[in-house]
């Protein structure tokens, strides 16, 4: 789900939210339920990959918006659920539930699914057609890996409550650990996906971040390590 802390990602506060609090209004008028929105957020989410798969438009830069749209929208939609359900009063544990298994599931096909739509319109070189099978399961597991462990250390700091204000010391690990946390900011990896994937440069993308990302699980397991010790 998207967050709506200041301290949050900057694309996903002041772009995504803004635009996901619009389409909650919107389903709220609708009478839709936020595990209805959840699951069509699960749809729009994997229609760009899924579309271009059997379609081919005639530029990289078109499917590129495509695909930038269709994850875009449903990236905000995961976020309008729960604003949805907090305004409808709709909230429930099995609807927490849900959330975190769409995310899975699209933590789990995104990868396969570009690698599908990649083919034939993104060069593999130098990678290989060995090369890229590697780098779309290392994208799985880098990924998969990173939130586990935050969701891990979310539910045993605060029992899964996203209300329960953070306590943690202002300092300057504090902001660095913030500034790392930017870039693993899903709305701006999807936007920085299409251009990779508008230049002819998305197995270079999914190589350097699947990577950084592994990094990032390393140094925040760590951290993570340190903070539920001092406890």
């Amino acid at each position: 789900m998207a967050c709506r802390s200041p301290l949050a990602f900057w694309v996903t506060y002041h772009v995504n939210n803004p635009v996901g609090a619009v389409l909650a209004w919107v389903c709220f008028r609708a009478h839709l339920t936020p595990n209805a929105v959840s699951w069509i957020s699960l749809i729009a989410t994997l229609s760009g990959p899924l579309l271009l798969c059997f379609w081919r438009p005639t530029s990289l830069i078109q499917e590129a918006l495509i695909l930038v749209g269709c994850l875009q929208l449903g990236y905000t939609l995961d976020g309008a659920d729960g604003m949805l359900a907090r305004v409808a009063k709709q909230g429930s544990r099995f609807g927490q539930l849900l959330d975190k298994l769409i995310d899975s599931i699209v933590m789990l096909s995104l990868p396969p699914l570009l690698y599908l739509a990649a083919g034939g319109r993104q060069p593999v070189e130098p990678f290989g057609d060995d090369g890229v099978v590697v780098i779309t399961f290392l994208a799985v597991l880098s990924r998969g890996l990173l939130a586990t462990l935050l969701w891990l250390k979310e539910y045993v700091e605060r029992g899964a409550d996203r209300t329960v204000t953070d306590t943690r010391k202002r300092n300057l690990v504090f902001y660095l650990r913030r500034g790392v946390g930017q870039t693993t900011d899903t709305s701006s990896f999807y936007l920085l996906l299409g251009l990779a994937w508008a230049i002819g440069l998305f197995w270079w993308l999914m190589a350097l971040y699947s990577l950084w990302i592994f990094v990032v699980w390393c140094g925040y397991l760590a951290l993570t390590y340190r903070d539920l010790s001092r406890n």
